[in-house]
């Protein structure tokens, strides 16, 4: 189950990406981000990214890459649900 929503976490942003026509670093740390929202749903993530994919930010992307520290900062102050709390 947790595997299938770090698939999700990692299929919004990569939803957002084609939306938006952002590319992102082929170094972009999938496999972190994965980890680091383990806890959170899939409407806190997308919440997450639309705060932070605003349209200067995209305009920065070329020249300064998204880093995973920009997700998790607002990631924290969104609701996180522990796998007890979840079962």
């Amino acid at each position: 189950m947790i595997e299938k929503r770090l698939k999700n976490h990692n299929e919004i942003l990569k939803n957002v990406e084609n939306a938006q026509k952002i590319i992102l670093s082929e170094e972009f740390p999938y496999s972190m981000l994965s980890y680091h929202t383990e806890g959170f749903s899939i409407g806190s993530m997308k919440k997450v990214i639309e705060k932070v994919m605003i349209p200067e930010r995209i305009q920065w992307m070329e020249m300064n890459p998204l880093d995973i520290k920009e997700l998790i900062e607002p990631l924290s102050e969104e609701e996180y649900v522990s796998q007890e709390q979840y079962e």
